[in-house]
């Protein structure tokens, strides 16, 4: 294994993408198998979503290919910080 070059994701990498999503699942499952369990249709959403990441301008989703293979993914939305409220500190007593 080589040192992981990272890129950004294409359309020919969401397979991979959703092979390496279900494996993280079924690892997930066995430890939390009620608040992991897989939808029956967990890959086919998913593949919608990623192909709707990746046409998406304030998303970035970057891949690390090891000699042709994708071995791992990453996604990040970009959007603006939400406005921080000030709360009044409590009275001194």
């Amino acid at each position: 294994m080589s040192i992981p070059m990272i890129r950004p994701a294409r359309g020919a990498d969401i397979p991979a993408m959703l092979d390496l999503s279900a494996r993280k699942r079924e690892q997930y499952e066995v430890h939390h198998p009620v608040f992991h369990r897989r939808a029956a249709n967990a890959r086919a959403a998913q593949n919608e979503y990623f192909h709707t990441l990746l046409t998406r301008d304030d998303v970035v989703v970057l891949v690390a290919d090891d000699d042709g293979a994708v071995v791992g993914f990453g996604t990040a939305e970009i959007h603006t910080a939400p406005v921080v409220s000030t709360i009044p500190a409590a009275p001194r007593r």
